[in-house]
């Protein structure tokens, strides 16, 4: 992260911030002073990234349910009173050979990649 996006003071959505980059960024723009909400579907990582971010404001989420996104983005707005930035961070893959992949692997990457970020977009893009 360079110094390009000012955060003091700023609300910070992160999804996928149960573990990887999405943990990376909830600790970088907590150092930064910014104000932090982290989603994931990884109860214990997501409690484990919280945990090194005293105050941050957490909740479980699948990002590729539409009706739950938009729930998280009002709870987000609630808890901080405004929002700021949102970083559509969740994403997944998986690591088989095509020809032993099922379309329901498919269908699960692409909800959660796509969707998700397409959720997350129009669940956030009113508080922004």
């Amino acid at each position: 992260m360079g110094g390009r996006v000012a955060v003091r003071g700023k609300v910070a959505a992160v999804t996928g911030a149960g573990s990887g980059i999405g943990r990376a960024l909830v600790v970088e723009l907590a150092r930064r002073d910014a104000r932090v909400s982290g989603c994931d579907t990884d109860a214990e990582g997501l409690a484990a990234t919280a945990a090194l971010v005293p105050g941050m404001h957490t909740a479980v989420v699948d990002v590729s349910q539409r009706a739950a996104m938009f729930a998280y983005a009002e709870a987000v707005r609630s808890h901080f009173g405004v929002v700021h930035q949102v970083y559509n961070n969740a994403g997944i893959a998986f690591s088989q050979p095509v020809a032993e992949s099922s379309w329901e692997d498919y269908e699960r990457v692409f909800r959660v990649n796509l969707n998700g970020v397409i959720h997350g977009t129009q669940a956030f893009l009113p508080h922004l």
